[in-house]
Formats: structure tokens, sequence, C-alpha cells
């Protein structure tokens, strides 16, 4: 027993710095059975450590980071996440229900929302149903940002909030999403919870990138709050995303070199503990800049063509390895920008990659109508969840999600 406490005060040591890939091992390692009698757990230390557990794995950092993803036998990241909570909750029936069916509601939501399916409030589709689940746990914490929550509530409320930021972004409701994104920041703040404050405030500098990418400078004060945390902190993983962010600004901005120097200076630290995504969006920005660089290279005297298709080639590398963690992540619309570079990449590389150029053309077109219609998401609409404190309760769901996974994933080939 003090052996599995020591393992999880060491995973909050870890999460504290922004190590969860540290700290998942240490959660793992303190519900591994040690020759004792695994119902002496405690439910709420069990809690703590499946969310860590699962929360890693969500992000794609663990269980499978530099594995190959294009094959049929190998689960996605969150299908990983699920397989790995249904069998910890089999495992330790005295687990709190009600933290396990919150984590499995917000995983489910998170992979619907990558896949593009349509999470408007408008159907009674899957991600509604799981934001119903959700919000009946913490009622009205997104209606009144003045609410307080006890202790033990407050990092359910931010998972909640965590869960609808994405979908509202996912629609393109921008507005909303920094209003909740910024009462996350300030609940977070009051409990001194510095590695959510500086998730959050990345976070608010990401959707702010998005819905105004003309006014690069308006990210700018959330984005330098979030490096200053990270700084103060030590929170490593999210400032070397941040860093990502920042090189994007500068892209924006037309300073591609700059954007291209500060994102390899990070990639080391990106690459050893940030989530897949990040490491792929890092990529993507990499691989524009190459573009622009190649373009230049073009209009460049003696020897510019050269650099150019080195470049080029390069950018093709590089767009690789994003598309492997974009597929292992189930996200759509990074493969939607995947496709699409390609395509001008190719195009750019002259008439011997026409045949690959206008393959990834039509790839592009595929996913935007996939995109367009939601994912098909009234097929899953009879399988939306009842109870999600029973293990059993959320298989149907589980298959046509992955199901569907499978079905993007073929469509993006």
């Amino acid at each position: 027993q003090i052996v599995r406490l020591q393992a999880l005060v060491g995973s909050s040591l870890w999460d504290g710095v922004g190590r969860g890939d540290l700290s998942s091992i240490e959660s793992k390692a303190s519900v591994l059975p040690r020759g004792g009698d695994v119902n002496n757990l405690d439910a709420s230390q069990l809690a703590v450590a499946v969310t860590k557990i699962a929360m890693e794995a969500l992000e794609g950092s663990a269980n499978g980071r530099g594995a190959a993803v294009d094959s049929a036998s190998v689960l996605t990241a969150h299908q990983r996440c699920l397989e790995e909570l249904e069998t910890l909750r089999r495992s330790y029936p005295q687990m709190d229900a009600d933290v396990w069916s919150d984590t499995v509601a917000f995983v489910l939501h998170d992979w619907s929302v990558r896949l593009g399916l349509d999470t408007s409030t408008s159907k009674m589709s899957l991600p509604c149903a799981i934001r119903l689940h959700l919000s009946s746990r913490i009622p009205g914490c997104t209606r009144n940002s003045d609410r307080k929550f006890s202790r033990d509530m407050v990092e359910p409320a931010l998972l909640l909030m965590e869960a609808q930021t994405a979908s509202l972004s996912s629609q393109k409701r921008y507005e909303q999403a920094m209003e909740i994104t910024q009462q996350s920041i300030r609940l977070a703040s009051q409990h001194s919870l510095h590695v959510h404050r500086a998730r959050n405030l990345l976070r608010l500098a990401n959707i702010r990138c998005d819905c105004i990418p003309s006014q690069p400078t308006l990210v700018l004060p959330p984005l330098l709050e979030c490096l200053s945390v990270c700084e103060q902190h030590g929170i490593d993983p999210i400032h070397a995303a941040a860093l990502g962010t920042l090189g994007k600004i500068h892209l924006l901005m037309g300073n591609c070199r700059m954007a291209r120097s500060v994102i390899n200076a990070a990639m080391p630290s990106m690459i050893q503990a940030a989530p897949s995504d990040v490491v792929a969006g890092a990529l993507l920005t990499l691989v524009k800049c190459d573009l622009a660089l190649a373009r230049e290279g073009d209009s460049n005297s003696t020897g510019g063509e050269q650099r150019s298709k080195k470049l080029l080639h390069r950018s093709m590398s590089m767009l690789s390895e994003a598309e492997r963690k974009a597929r292992d992540m189930s996200n759509m619309l990074m493969l939607l920008e995947i496709h699409y570079l390609r395509a001008q990449i190719c195009n750019q590389l002259g008439p011997n990659y026409v045949p690959e150029r206008d393959f990834a053309s039509k790839q592009f077109v595929r996913v935007s109508k996939w995109l367009r219609n939601g994912g098909e998401i009234n097929s899953l609409a009879k399988a939306a969840p009842s109870n999600l404190s029973d293990p059993d309760s959320i298989s149907s769901i589980t298959e046509s999600l992955v199901s569907l996974s499978s079905k993007a994933m073929a469509i993006s080939a």
C-alpha cells in the first residue's frame, strides 16, 4: 500500500511539471498488483490513477508512441484508452463510478469531434448525449462564471469545459468557446492548478488563431502568459507546444524563417513528451514554411531550383509523419489539410508527380465531403448510451465509433 501511495505521489509530481508520459507510468505502477489485496486500494486513489492514464492515452502519448498505425490490427489512441479504462473498471470494482463514467464520456466525445461528427445540439446525437451526461454531473458550471466549486469538483468541471470547448470549436462557434476557456483559466487560477491554467491559456491562443488568422498579434497575450506560467513552474511539454503555436504565429506574420527556427528548437521537447497532435501540428507548420521558402528559392538565381526541390522532398517526409500521427488520433480535419498540402507539393515537384497530386486532390475532396456531411452522425443516434457507469452499456457506441473510424480512415487512405 505504501509503495502504491509513493507511485501516486510520483505521478502527481510529474503531472505538476506537465510530464504526462512519466505521470502515466507512475499511475500504472500504483494500480499494478504487488502481492497484496487490490481491494485495499482507495476508490479516490484509483480514480486519480485512472484519470491520468486515460488522459495520457487520449493525447496519443502513451501505449504506442512511435508505433506504426497503418495496420488494421493496431488500435487508435482512443481505442487504447477505452480498452484500458474498461479493463481497470472490471479489475477494481471499488473505483469511483462517477469519475470513471465522466472520463469515458470525455473520451467518446473527443473521439467523435476528431472524427468530424456533427456535434450540434439540434440533434440528439452521440456527442449531444455525452454532453448531457457530463452536464448532469456538474449542473450549471458553464452558465455562471462566478460559481464556487469544492476542491473535488474542480477537475471534473475543467474536464467538462474542455469537452464543450472542443465541441464548440469544431462548430466554429469561437466566441462561446473562448468564453468557456476564459472561465476555465479563472477556475484553474483560483485553485493554483498551474498545468490546467497553462493548457487553457494555450487553448485560448489557438482558438483566437483559428477565428482571426488575419490578426495574429491578438494571439500573443494569452500565448505569452502561457509561456510565462510554463517557465515559472517548469511545465516543459506545454511550453514546447506553446512554442509550436508561436512558430505558427510567425508564419502567419510572414516570417517563415523565424517560424522554422522556433519550431525546430522546440521539436525535441515536443517529441519527448507533447501529445501527438501537437507534434503533427508543428510538422505541418514546418511544411508550410518549406513551401514558402521553396517558392522563394525558385525566384532566386543559380541553385535556387535545386534547393527548392530539396525542401519539397523534405516536406513530403514530414507530411508522412504528420499523417501517421493524425490517423492515430482519428483527426480528420488535420488529414484534410495534409492532403491539400501534399497536392500542392506534388504540383510544384513537376510532371513526374502528377498522378500522386491527382490522388491527393481526390482524397481532399472525399474527406471534405465526409466533414461536410457530419461524418454520418445519424447512424449513431440509436446507439446513444443510457448508462455510462456500466462498462457493458458503452459497447454498442464504441463499436459504432470503431466502425465509423475505420470508414473515415479508409476514405482518407
